[in-house]
């Protein structure tokens, strides 16, 4: 029996070896309690849509195994792990949610095990989330640069990567240190306390004029249409088109972000709330973006919104309750519903569950049922949450991957209002913080 395996796994690693248009990942996922495990394309298109999301099943032991097809390099996401897959690449790996345990071997695997270590932009990059601000300003600038260093040291030390990885590797990092840089100002609670309110808005105003140039110069080494494919690149250029526009004045951002804003329009579009008049505008405005893959993405946010259209019938989702007992959504059928998708770690949600709880204790007499469902990836934070909070509504959880191919659940929070046939009423109904929340739900249950 030994011998078959061997000569079926050296069989597939030939053939992948041999089909430079394909690539092979395969190992145990560490974490996790669905049947599935969800790779996301995380090249510049994912800013748009998910139409490349790959569903790979795994067994009871986490085991999975797919083959790709590829026609050039790409980063790929499984979890909070970056992936980089190249054509011929035969890669195995061990996935953790901590990417820093995560491990890989194989073809392709020099290249992965340094990115177990790779930053996110949304924490601060180098700051991860404020932990590593220094007492002072210039403390922390100075472990950014020496960070930055060490990590410039171990991507030149790597042997078996492409000139190509190398290349984009680089730009990450300047990227990465770009962020951190501007978002010191985010996390300067974490300094050490200033004499007096007025000498800290005096330095921090100081230091973003100081450091103004430097931001420029990391910009100026990344702003290229080769360097959107990075997620720290697009961070970057995301938070100069919005909140730190200063950072950038005088410098013409690449012509393949600009086309990308403009589909990020038409995303949010359909985002915040698709109907009948919004897909018909955006089908309108579709002409005026060229890039192939914001076409692409373009066409599959219209085709998944077009199903959950006012009238359209409510799709079904496996749920677990507390007593982990499973359940349908559509067993709820009979009764209008008012439905909150939400995470443990998702500030934003947990914002909204006391308006939430509060008008559904309001609307009580009303016949509509209140159902708050998480989403985490794993059921044990909701679980452990659920307990230590004793929560009034009906808690149920779900990573069904229905509502991401077919509910379009790309952000949370989000809301959902069904009648009792269940139909979709809305797909994004207002959020219960909202004053008119309660006058929009009993203008419909009488």
């Amino acid at each position: 029996m030994r011998v078959i395996v061997t000569i079926v796994l050296l069989f597939i690693h030939v053939a992948i070896s041999a089909q430079s248009g394909v690539a092979r990942i395969h190992g145990v996922m560490k974490s996790g309690e669905s049947g599935y495990v969800s790779i996301d394309y995380d090249g510049a298109a994912s800013l748009i849509g998910k139409s490349r999301e790959i569903f790979v099943s795994k067994d009871k032991n986490g085991v999975f195994d797919t083959i790709i097809p590829l026609e050039k390099p790409v980063y790929l996401r499984i979890r909070r792990n970056t992936i980089y897959l190249s054509p011929g690449d035969n890669l195995e790996c061990e996935i953790y949610e901590d990417s820093n345990n995560s491990l890989f071997r194989g073809k392709g695997s020099e290249a992965n095990n340094y990115l177990c270590a790779r930053l996110f932009p949304k924490a601060g990059s180098y700051l991860v989330g404020g932990r590593n601000i220094q007492n002072t300003i210039d403390e922390t600038i100075e472990y950014i640069k020496l960070s930055a260093q060490k990590s410039r040291e171990r991507l030149n030390s790597l042997q078996n990567i492409s000139p190509e990885f190398r290349k984009m590797e680089n730009a990450r990092i300047s990227a990465d240190v770009a962020i951190s840089y501007i978002m010191i100002y985010n996390y300067s609670g974490s300094l050490k306390p200033f004499e007096s309110p007025e000498k800290k808005s005096e330095a921090l105003s100081s230091y973003r004029e100081s450091i103004s140039k430097d931001v420029k110069t990391l910009i100026g080494e990344v702003n290229r249409d080769e360097f959107i494919d990075i997620d720290a690149v697009r961070a970057l250029l995301l938070i100069l088109m919005n909140s730190y526009a200063k950072y950038s004045e005088g410098i013409e951002l690449t012509p393949l972000f600009k086309e990308y804003q403009k589909a990020i329009e038409v995303k949010n579009l359909l985002a915040n709330n698709a109907t009948h008049e919004s897909i018909k505008r955006v089908t309108e405005m579709f002409d005026s973006i060229s890039n192939p893959d914001c076409r692409r993405e373009i066409n599959f946010l219209l085709a998944k919104s077009g199903s959950i259209l006012p009238g359209s019938p409510a799709y079904d989702i496996e749920l677990t309750d507390l007593k982990l007992n499973k359940l349908k959504l559509s067993d709820f059928k009979g009764k209008y519903l008012f439905i909150d998708f939400w995470a443990t770690w998702c500030m934003p949600c947990l914002r909204e569950t006391p308006y939430f709880e509060a008008l559904a204790n309001k609307l009580s007499e009303k016949d509509i049922v209140f159902i708050s469902i998480c989403t985490d990836k794993e059921i044990k934070p909701w679980l452990d949450h659920i307990i230590a909070e004793k929560k009034s509504v009906i808690q149920l959880y779900s990573n069904d991957k229905a509502l991401i191919t077919q509910w379009n659940l790309s952000a949370i929070p989000r809301f959902l209002f069904i009648d009792k046939e269940f139909r979709i009423i809305t797909a994004n109904a207002p959020w219960p913080s909202n004053k008119t929340t309660e006058e929009y739900l009993t203008s419909i249950v009488k």
